[in-house]
């Protein structure tokens, strides 16, 4: 056979790489010439191609080579060569928080990475985050949407080589001890991988911290000696963290003498003292103190007192503005008037 021309037209589906022989392209062609091959001799071409990524599963590629001669009647066909496509997708998943050292009570953010590294395009891609109990869902991007304590992203499709990047915004209870570990981890899913692919673990150590205030007011601004007082002295935590192991005091001063002191108030000393095993974020703590102006103390005395309060979850003691009241003398005057006698005769002096 003399002039052969060998041509294999490339089916939708698939790109041309490389072929032996010196082959021609022409459009979506490939052609190869020998000049001559004797009767009963072989020779063989190879033809590399790529499928391209985003052909469905069970697509079937069918193709064939075509040969002529100056001395063949017409040209001949090979049989169809069909071959079957399978969808394969290396996913990979990474999860970053923004801090891995977060107060109790405050926000974070988880950001999720998510990469298909081919060689197929990755179908029905669905990314879940199971938080743990320790912390609360705020908001996540790209219409996350939570259920059960579950956080599903969905997307039709990434394209080899491509990358999905989902945020997650959290709050770390505020009652979660410190030095808690909070391990997370995300995973993605498509039908285009062999099974669910995992993040690695993600962690971040809690830490307590309470900014508390303190005020302590009097029932009075002005007392006298001898008088009662009552003193409302009020703790706050401004959070982010609930504040453990509280203790609020107050030591009297000198002048007064104390009385009673509401709940578990305590007096030893000359000090008042409170403890409370936790007080939430944003809550209040409410006690009083009654006490008596000693009959001693001198017009003018200006009696200042204060309150302070501490917790584990705080840097240092909190104390109040002073709760200052002034004492007023006062003295209790009584007039007594008699008669030189009980009886008197009309005109006479008494």
């Amino acid at each position: 056979a003399k002039n052969i021309v060998l041509t294999d037209e490339l089916p939708f589906g698939v790109s041309f790489v490389s072929a032996s022989d010196g082959r021609i392209i022409d459009g979506n062609q490939v052609i190869w010439n020998l000049q001559s091959l004797k009767a009963n001799a072989n020779h063989s071409f190879s033809l590399v191609v790529n499928t391209i990524s985003n052909l469905s599963s069970g697509t079937i590629i069918v193709n064939e080579a075509v040969v002529k001669s100056d001395n063949s009647v017409g040209s001949i066909k090979s049989e169809n060569v069909e071959t079957l496509i399978k969808s394969s997708s290396n996913l990979s998943i990474q999860k970053i928080a923004s801090s891995n050292i977060v107060p109790s009570g405050e926000r974070f953010t988880y950001t999720i990475i998510v990469k298909n590294n081919g060689p197929s395009d990755a179908s029905n891609v669905t990314i879940t985050d199971e938080l743990p109990s320790d912390l609360a869902f705020v908001s996540a991007s790209n219409n996350g949407v939570i259920y059960n304590g579950v956080v599903t992203w969905s997307t039709d499709k990434l394209v080899n080589g491509g990358t999905l990047t989902y945020s997650l915004v959290v709050n770390v209870k505020g009652n979660v001890t410190a030095g808690t570990v909070i391990s997370n981890r995300a995973v993605v899913r498509s039908i285009s991988s062999e099974k669910p692919v995992e993040s690695e673990l993600e962690n971040v150590i809690v830490k307590t911290y309470s900014n508390l205030s303190i005020k302590k007011d009097a029932s009075l601004k002005n007392v006298r000696a001898g008088e009662y007082i009552t003193y409302t002295i009020v703790a706050t935590n401004n959070g982010p963290s609930d504040a453990t192991n509280i203790r609020i005091t107050d030591e009297l001063p000198s002048s007064l003498t104390f009385i009673s002191a509401s709940g578990s108030g305590i007096f030893n000393n000359g000090t008042v003292t409170w403890q409370s095993g936790r007080l939430a974020n944003g809550a209040n703590y409410t006690c009083t103190i009654i006490a008596l102006v000693k009959g001693s103390v001198s017009n003018g005395t200006i009696i200042s007192n204060k309150a302070v309060v501490s917790s584990d979850s705080s840097d240092e003691p909190v104390e109040s503005m002073p709760a200052n009241v002034t004492v007023e003398s006062f003295a209790e005057l009584e007039l007594v008037k008699t008669a030189s006698s009980d009886v008197v005769t009309a005109g006479n002096e008494i």
